[in-house]
């Protein structure tokens, strides 16, 4: 029984098993399964195990041992690939369980190190893509490209980077149109084309809900053209009641007023002027 035992952990035949330790061939064989070989190969009878069920006595405590370690090392395992594939809250659970069940455990403690290095990475990558994201929203680009820089040096994935690269483009195009629009609707508001310029404001909004200085310009314009309006009506009664009596010099200049005031609506100072 020995000889065989020896065979099947070392693969190889023993010719003196007595001076050839099978942790030699096996570092993984437990030492009092080593021990139980060499007993029953032991060269005084009487330092042998008497029976067959001395021999099982001995090997349940080995047995226990050996299916405990295959438990762990299943369970380290799970935890490897759970860790691989980002898994992290499921690998810690597996872990905490794990020390429970064998807190003196050296490579599960150094499991457990890795794995709060890699928590702490996740929550740094969390951290730089929360300001990424920030950054974006008010276009600043030039602190965007050095977060993407900071999270590459810490290892983030390239898919997460290429969706980093793409936002940024994105944003890019996007202020480029803001940009537009921002100067076709001072164009239109300095022209007192007020109406048009509100249009160019609200796209601005459509394009960036949050952008304050759109925002700002919208509301003035509103005011300045709902003031414009107001003043326009007046003019145009007071120029309607000039024109019924005749007058109609003072009635264009009525006009001209209105015309300077809303450029859109002088269509009756050309009839004035034949």
């Amino acid at each position: 029984l020995g000889i065989v035992l020896h065979e099947m952990l070392t693969l190889k035949v023993p010719i003196d098993i007595s001076f050839k330790p099978i942790r030699r061939y096996n570092k993984s064989t437990p030492e009092e399964l080593e021990r139980i070989c060499h007993k029953c190969v032991e060269g005084e009878l009487e330092y042998r195990y008497q029976d067959l069920g001395e021999v099982i006595t001995d090997l349940q405590p080995v047995i226990h041992e050996l299916e405990q370690n295959e438990a762990r090392d299943n369970e380290i395992r799970i935890v490897i690939d759970s860790m691989g594939r980002g898994e992290l809250d499921q690998a810690a659970a597996t872990l905490t369980s794990m020390g429970r069940k064998w807190p003196d455990d050296e490579e599960i403690n150094e499991l457990q190190q890795d794995l709060n290095q890699q928590i702490s990475n996740r929550k740094a990558r969390e951290t730089a893509l929360e300001s990424i994201d920030e950054l974006l929203s008010s276009f600043q680009f030039n602190e965007v490209r050095q977060k993407i820089d900071e999270a590459s040096a810490m290892g983030m994935d390239d898919s997460e980077l290429e969706v980093l690269e793409r936002k940024l483009n994105e944003r890019k195009e996007l202020k480029s149109k803001i940009d537009n629009q921002f100067k076709e609707g001072l164009r239109l508001y300095n022209k007192k084309k007020l109406p048009e310029a509100v249009e160019c404001w609200r796209e601005i909004l459509r394009l960036s809900p949050e952008n304050e200085e759109a925002s700002r310009f919208l509301n003035d314009t509103l005011k300045l053209k709902e003031d414009l309006d107001s003043q326009v009506e007046v003019l145009k009664e007071e120029a309607s009641d000039l024109f019924r009596n005749r007058d109609y010099q003072s009635a264009l200049e009525k006009w001209k007023l209105v015309g300077q005031l809303a450029p859109v609506r002088v269509e009756r100072l050309g009839q004035l002027r034949v």
